[in-house]
């Protein structure tokens, strides 16, 4: 079989940025993620989720990236996945779904304001996470007292 030169480029570049190689759209996402500044070790690829396997994944903030072709718009695989992302919802996550027979331009404009969302939501909760430490550090028990010899 022969290979598509295009793809084999692109599968060198996602190894060359230290990113694990997928399927084609899984690596046209990839190329997306790392125009936006997305590094392989700020994100999970492949990652296993109860029965399911999450093209990529912010698995703290929850957010699943499922690269979609063609065979997504058939009528049972359209179905199975509006079940499994029923699920992910049910368990907090929000999913992602990107259609990776779009323009490139399109592509990377859509990866970067889910990256934008990404940084809001992570800056979002560092100051809830200092807020919650000083009220948790200014409650009366916190404050201890030697004994007196």
């Amino acid at each position: 079989m022969a290979v598509n030169p295009i793809e084999a480029g692109m599968r060198a570049a996602v190894e060359a940025w230290g990113w694990q190689p997928g399927n084609a759209g899984e690596n046209r996402v990839i190329a997306a993620l790392h125009a936006a500044g997305v590094r392989p070790d700020n994100m999970a690829q492949q990652f296993r989720l109860g029965p399911y396997r999450l093209d990529l994944a912010w698995p703290r903030e929850r957010i699943a990236i499922e690269a979609d072709g063609w065979v997504h718009t058939t009528r049972e695989q359209a179905r199975r996945d509006k079940e499994r992302d029923a699920k992910l919802h049910e368990w907090g996550w929000l999913v992602c779904r990107f259609d990776i027979d779009q323009e490139d331009d399109h592509l990377r404009a859509q990866i970067a304001r889910l990256v934008a969302q990404r940084y809001r939501l992570c800056v979002l909760r560092a100051e809830t996470d200092l807020q919650e430490f000083r009220a948790a550090d200014e409650r009366p028990w916190r404050q201890s007292r030697l004994p007196e010899l």
